[in-house]
């Protein structure tokens, strides 16, 4: 369903202070809003239609070897990723 309104935003940060202000509602990730749920100062709606945890995509440029930099960092958000993510709760 289509829903009209005055205002959108594909930024989250946006429509978290939009949010905050009561402007209106908003579908954010969890590690947007997680301190402001436990806080109190935002209460969840509609939590049945949740989206289900899709993943995290590590997107860069096709390179025929990546640069040492390059490898060293999606070699580390792999692993932190894959240990923890915040976001998969």
């Amino acid at each position: 369903m289509k829903v009209s309104s005055n205002w959108r935003s594909n930024s989250g940060p946006a429509l978290l202070d939009a949010v905050r202000k009561g402007l209106g509602i908003a579908q954010l990730p969890d590690y947007y809003v997680a301190d402001d749920l436990a806080s109190g100062k935002l209460i969840p709606l509609l939590t049945h239609y949740q989206y289900p945890y899709s993943g995290v995509w590590l997107v860069y440029p096709k390179v025929r070897q990546p640069s040492p930099k390059l490898q060293n960092i999606c070699d580390y958000l792999i692993q932190r990723f894959k240990q923890d993510p915040p976001f998969a709760k």
